[in-house]
């Protein structure tokens, strides 16, 4: 869904001035059983490169996992004992003001926002 979304986006060639997607950090490392779900998030991350490539405004955000609660409840253990560290509330909405008001997307068109203790 997202990913056809994404797409129908990038085609309409609408003329916005910025555009973000939420990607996972599971496009970079993924824990096993969940290919697809890394999968759909690269696909994510080169709709926005492309876009990018195209001059059209776009940045895919690859957030970690989310503290408390989410898709990566079940394997907090796994990834705190890999250095990665789950995100508080606070860290993401720091992360989504600094990518929204201070990051324009024409700076880049893919990021990362995880904590890790490598």
């Amino acid at each position: 869904m997202q990913t056809d979304t994404a797409a129908a986006f990038q085609q309409a060639a609408l003329p916005l001035c910025s555009r973000l997607l939420f990607s996972s950090t599971s496009a970079v490392w993924s824990q096993s059983g969940s290919a697809h779900y890394a999968a759909a998030n690269a696909a994510l991350d080169a709709n926005a490169a492309a876009s990018h490539s195209a001059g059209l405004p776009a940045t895919a955000v690859q957030y970690g996992p989310f503290a408390g609660a989410g898709m990566a409840a079940a394997y907090v253990e796994g990834l705190e004992a890999l250095g990665l560290k789950s995100l508080l509330p606070q860290q993401v909405c720091l992360a989504m003001m600094l990518h929204v008001v201070l990051l324009p997307s024409s700076f880049t068109s893919s990021t990362g926002v995880f904590s890790a203790d490598f």
